[in-house]
């Protein structure tokens, strides 16, 4: 791969400065007074966008040499395209969601790239943004996720959402899909369910 052509899912800590309501605030406080982060999507396209982030979610088919310190910073999942294989990323959402989850409850911002940035990384920041982020954008670890009727709907209107930010992202509706039934299936709780490492 020779550049992250990816979707940045920079999702800040306590310290974050933007929000999923259209970029304006900082973290942001729910009804019990808890900080919760806020999330940024963008696109990046050389290696040298990536020096802000803490960890890295390589959804494609080659690895990426990084001088990265700690093997939890770097999870490479070769997901290939639908075409290739209908259930490939189907089968890694489970690893993108704890490798997510592990991540982003330590504060940490996430990159999720694949070869293009533009169906692979979207679909895993679809998920990622489904299960683990409340309807206003708030990570909260999944918690509001078993409380939520996820709908093509409701995903449709997060995949909008992503699509304004990575203004190249093409996914397949094979991937999509995918990910709708692994959301919509209840394999979500397993994932939910598992302690951090």
């Amino acid at each position: 791969m020779e550049s992250l052509c990816s979707v940045e899912a920079s999702l800040v800590a306590a310290n974050g400065v933007d929000t999923l309501q259209g970029f304006q605030g900082g973290a942001q406080e729910d009804t019990c007074g808890n900080r919760s982060e806020a999330i940024l999507l963008h696109p990046c396209s050389t290696p040298a966008d990536v020096s802000d982030v803490d960890c890295i979610l390589n959804c494609d088919s080659e690895s990426v040499s990084i001088g990265a310190n700690n093997p939890e910073a770097y999870l490479h999942l070769p997901i290939v395209n639908s075409k290739l294989d209908r259930f490939s990323l189907l089968r890694n959402l489970p690893s993108v969601l704890n490798f997510a989850k592990i991540n982003l409850g330590r504060g940490k911002k996430l990159l999720v790239c694949c070869n293009n940035g533009e169906d692979i990384s979207i679909c895993a920041s679809l998920a990622i943004l489904t299960s683990l982020f409340t309807d206003e954008g708030l990570f909260d670890d999944g918690e509001s996720f078993s409380q939520t009727c996820i709908t093509k709907l409701e995903m449709r209107r997060r995949l909008v959402f992503i699509c304004k930010f990575a203004i190249n992202a093409r996914p397949s509706r094979g991937n999509l899909r995918q990910v709708f039934n692994f959301i919509s299936s209840g394999s979500v709780n397993s994932v939910m369910t598992s302690e951090y490492r």
